[in-house]
C-alpha cells in the first residue's frame, strides 16, 4: 500500500476514477512531481499565487485533451518479465521501461541485477514491438543498447528529487529506442 498524508491508503481507494484522481493530486503537489522523493509540497500565502493550485487548475482544464489522447490507450504497471512477452509481439503496442539505472539498483526495494539489465535488453531486442528505455549512461548499457540497433538520444534532465533551493544538478539521461 502507498500511504499518503492525511491517512488514506491508494490501495484502500477501489473506484478508479477516484484512484485517477488521487494519483494525479499525489503527482501534482508532490516535489518535483516525484511522490517517491517525499511528501507534498505547497506554497503557502495567497491562494490565487500558490503555484501548486494554479497548475492544478491548468490540468483540471485539459482533462478532456488528456482523456482523448489517452482513449484506447491500455497502460500496464507489470513486471517486464510478465508484460514484453505479453505485448512484444504487437505492433500497435509501444514497450516504455524506465529500469533502475544501471549503478542505482540499491536505491530500489526490488532486487535488479547486472543480469536483469542484460535480460531486460535482450527481451527488448527479441521481440518485433517498438520500444523505448530511459538510462544513464555507463559502458554496461554502452554494451546491451548498441547504437547500431538502437537510437540514442540524451536529454539534460534535473535531479528533482534533490531538496534544494535554486541550481539542481543536471544529468545527462539516455532514451534509447528502437
Amino acid at each position: 500500500a502507498i500511504y499518503l498524508k492525511g491517512g488514506f491508503s491508494f490501495s484502500l481507494i477501489h473506484d478508479k476514477v477516484e484512484r485517477a484522481r488521487a494519483t494525479l493530486y499525489r503527482h501534482l503537489l508532490s516535489w518535483g512531481g516525484k511522490a517517491r522523493c517525499g511528501g507534498f509540497s505547497a506554497s503557502v500565502g495567497d491562494r490565487c499565487c500558490i503555484k501548486e493550485v494554479g497548475r492544478y487548475q491548468r490540468v483540471l482544464n485539459k482533462l478532456d485533451q488528456i482523456g482523448e489522447f489517452f482513449r484506447g490507450t491500455c497502460i500496464e504497471n507489470l513486471d517486464y518479465r510478465e508484460l514484453i512477452p505479453m505485448y512484444g509481439r504487437r505492433s500497435n503496442c509501444v514497450l516504455f521501461c524506465d529500469p533502475p539505472y544501471d549503478g542505482t539498483e540499491r536505491y530500489y526495494s526490488q532486487a535488479f541485477s547486472q543480469a536483469d539489465h542484460a535480460f531486460l535488453a535482450n527481451l527488448l531486442i527479441t521481440y518485433p514491438a517498438p520500444a523505448v528505455v530511459t538510462y544513464y549512461d555507463s559502458p554496461l548499457i554502452r554494451e546491451l543498447y548498441p547504437e547500431s540497433t538502437w537510437t540514442w538520444e540524451t536529454v539534460v534532465t534535473t535531479r528533482n528529487c534533490q531538496l534544494r533551493q535554486g541550481n539542481k544538478p543536471k544529468m545527462n539521461e539516455l532514451i534509447l529506442s528502437k
